[in-house]
């Protein structure tokens, strides 16, 4: 788990890495550009191919302050090859340590959802879950199921009106 310089969080949390273009807003994805940059290499071996790092998944559980944790930096969670049984391991950190916040952004808002319908329990209210705007001329397309929104070009994350099952 790393600190980090982005403004918006404390810490990325990344046990999966790679990804695959889904829309325009991935024709210049800083991801890609560091993994391939580092192709090869302990952290990126299959540049930005899938890449599972099970001996990240327990780094929340031994971080004590509580924290607002970016969770695949460089990878969204979403994305089809990541097994649901990966994901599933993810998730049970994520609720075993409360005193932390998740923010995991997709460009995959309906795989989000399925993922929750088909796990058949809300996410844990730590898990905020938010997608990038679809930017349409000066207006953002709707993006049925996020708890925030980040808008291309905006610093932050700004808070949706439309929630993901959330348990209380």
């Amino acid at each position: 788990m790393n600190s980090t310089s982005i403004n918006w969080t404390d810490r990325t949390w990344n046990p999966v890495g790679g990804c695959e273009k889904v829309s325009e807003g991935c024709q210049n994805c800083y991801a890609e550009s560091i993994a391939e940059k580092f192709r090869g290499g302990k952290a990126f071996p299959d540049g930005f191919g899938l890449t599972l790092r099970p001996h990240k998944l327990s780094e929340p559980l031994r971080l004590r302050t509580p924290s607002l944790i970016f969770v695949n930096s460089m990878s969204d969670l979403f994305w089809e090859q990541i097994p649901d049984t990966y994901r599933d391991r993810m998730f049970d950190i994520i609720e075993q340590t409360p005193r932390h916040e998740y923010q995991v952004l997709t460009k995959r808002p309906e795989k989000m959802l399925a993922y929750a319908e088909r796990r058949g329990t809300p996410y844990p209210a730590n898990f905020w879950g938010g997608s990038r705007s679809r930017a349409t001329g000066t207006s953002v397309a709707p993006i049925p199921f996020a708890r925030f929104l980040r808008r291309s070009g905006s610093s932050r994350p700004s808070p949706c009106c439309r929630h993901f099952p959330i348990s209380t």
